[in-house]
């Protein structure tokens, strides 16, 4: 996966963040517990740098938002196109918010195509789908080989319960995840471009998001639209990549 991202490593900078990033956080190339498409999970590099840029932008805009809030952030992580990029970036960004120890929850939302639980190597459900067919059932989050990330799949016949999840807001599920000691909580939501009209209800009430789009595939049409729809439920673009 490569990066083009519109946020920089200047403002809130990366360095600033008590307890950052350091070796003794990665695992060994080749781990089996996580995919290797992970890539922040085993290497510091240029691109390992670019998810960081965009880890510091979204702190920024949730300081901006919340001041010093101490609850839960939410950042949804939303794709254009369908595809898997989406959802790569959103484990590559909650790892490195988990680095640098800030206990973090990755939740799939991406019921029609879920992709989190194979990229962190961990069962497929309990997960989303399970809680909107059980509205009061409470879905523990799964451990992954990542120190401080928890991750909530899409779930047992996830596909099924895809047009259910865009009927009311994500943030009232919330109390249905249980991550004990999680103070950011990353969403993955692929392929929306068709989907606008319901993202505007579906992200009520997040602090930011970040847009994915991809070359050559993704019209800028797309992209304004759901930036306009996000503008008009007050809910801020922490930045865009390109992938």
């Amino acid at each position: 996966m490569r990066l083009k991202s519109t946020v920089h490593r200047q403002g809130a900078g990366d360095d600033s963040v008590p307890g950052n990033d350091d070796a003794r956080s990665l695992l060994q190339m080749g781990d089996p517990r996580v995919d290797p498409l992970v890539v922040a999970a085993f290497r510091s590099d240029d691109m390992v740098a670019k998810i960081r840029a965009i880890r510091a932008k979204v702190i920024a805009a949730t300081s901006e938002q919340n001041g010093l809030n101490t609850r839960i952030a939410l950042t949804a992580v939303v794709g254009v196109s369908p595809g898997d990029a989406p959802s790569v970036l959103s484990a590559n960004l909650a790892t490195v918010f988990a680095q640098m120890g800030t206990v973090t929850g990755l939740v799939d939302a991406g019921l029609a195509d879920p992709a989190i639980a194979s990229l962190l190597r961990v069962p497929e459900a309990p997960g989303v789908a399970d809680c909107l067919r059980t509205p009061d059932a409470t879905i523990t989050a799964q451990r992954t080989a990542i120190p401080g990330l928890f991750v909530v799949p899409a779930g047992s016949d996830a596909a099924s319960q895809a047009s259910h999840l865009e009927r009311g807001a994500l943030v009232e599920q919330v109390e249905q995840w249980s991550m004990p000691g999680v103070r950011q909580i990353i969403v993955a939501l692929p392929a929306m471009g068709d989907r606008v009209l319901a993202l505007g209800n579906l992200l009520a009430g997040f602090d930011n998001v970040v847009v994915v789009a991809e070359k050559h595939r993704t019209k800028i049409a797309d992209i304004r639209r759901i930036v306009d729809v996000l503008d008009q439920r007050g809910i801020p673009v922490a930045g865009s990549v390109l992938v």
